[in-house]
């Protein structure tokens, strides 16, 4: 098409970055605050098109009506897939609403998991199925067994976190622990790693694995195309729900799966509600554990940052194990107590 530009949008320009969130706006979208790549096409100066990505998950894709069905959705993809695998990305994600997604498997797309107002698709070099391979050999999993599951945060590692694990491991030969890898949190992923496994190295049966890409974190779940919050909430558990059963608890053989009570927040309320309405559909048994108390109040991850932010330090200690109290006692730990402090101050 003559007068057509494919363009690389300066994200730090505002006037540039406003431009395509105004055009997103005409389609009812948004541009989540994370994108670190975004492309735009134009013809004769005017924006008829955009997409971004935020690491290795494509968002905020429009097209002007009139210019749909002209090919600009495979140049678009095209041009950000090749920019993933210059990233050293292999799999790539979209979360997209359903009446999209025959456009993303028009692409070489495939669903992952479709719900009511979400589906999840993905393409790449690798896919699930090698995820779960690898996960399997290298953690010496025999799938003829069965087994139980339980997925944390760990922001950080409460004596909350031990209970609950300690009452699967209590019930099940062999527990399993996913811990979300997605570095959104205010403790890094390495860190998180280490406590969880410092903290459980003594309970038998437990094998600690990384979430990887599947273990989907409530951070990650896009905002542009679901606004209001109740409804995002439950397209998050479900597609994350749904990919966990149909593919991680099958692959693995995972019949139960252990939660917490959740009296504080919405996000792991309506996330638990999900993974209850859907596991009977999936032969997984479903076990919400009343949360361990301090006192009267159920100890919380928040609790602790909120009282390392405040500098009561000794409250916090109370609420973790030994094992996370000596991190946090190290030269790592107290720069992160300091940095946690000048955010809770700002």
């Amino acid at each position: 098409m003559v007068g057509i530009t494919i363009n690389e949008v300066n994200i730090k320009n505002p006037r540039e970055l406003q431009e395509i969130k105004g055009f997103l706006k005409d389609f009812s979208l948004t541009l989540d605050k994370d994108i670190d790549y975004t492309l735009s096409i134009t013809e004769d100066g005017r924006l008829i098109a955009t997409c971004s990505k935020e690491k290795n998950i494509l968002k905020s894709f429009a097209i002007l009506p009139e210019y749909q069905g002209e090919g600009l959705a495979a140049v678009m993809v095209t041009r950000i897939m090749d920019k993933l695998l210059e990233e050293g990305h292999e799999t790539f994600f979209v979360f997209t609403k359903p009446c999209n997604k025959n456009i993303f498997i028009s692409l070489g797309f495939s669903t992952l998991y479709e719900g009511k107002d979400a589906v999840l698709l993905e393409n790449g070099l690798t896919g699930i199925e090698d995820y779960l391979k690898k996960i399997i050999k290298s953690n010496n999993i025999d799938t003829l067994k069965s087994r139980a599951a339980i997925v944390m945060n760990c922001n950080p590692f409460t004596l909350g976190h031990r209970f609950l694990i300690e009452k699967a491991a209590e019930e099940n030969e062999e527990v399993i622990i996913f811990l979300v890898e997605e570095d959104k949190s205010f403790f890094p992923f390495n860190i998180r790693y280490t406590m969880l496994k410092e903290g459980t190295k003594d309970i038998p049966g437990v094998k600690l694995i990384s979430g990887g890409k599947y273990i989907i974190s409530s951070a990650t779940f896009p905002n542009y195309f679901i606004k209001e919050e109740n409804q995002r909430l439950r397209a998050y558990a479900e597609i994350d729900a749904g990919v966990f059963y149909r593919y991680i608890a099958k692959a693995l053989n995972i019949k139960k799966r252990y939660v917490g009570e959740e009296p504080y927040c919405n996000i792991t309320s309506q996330y638990n509600e999900a993974l209850k309405a859907m596991a009977k559909e999936y032969e997984v048994e479903l076990i919400e554990v009343p949360r361990r108390t301090m006192g009267q109040k159920a100890i919380s991850a928040s609790s602790v940052r909120g009282y390392l932010a405040s500098g009561d330090i000794e409250k916090a200690f109370i609420l973790l194990p030994a094992t996370s109290a000596i991190f946090l006692k190290s030269p790592e730990g107290i720069e992160l107590i300091e940095k946690l402090k000048r955010s809770h101050e700002t």
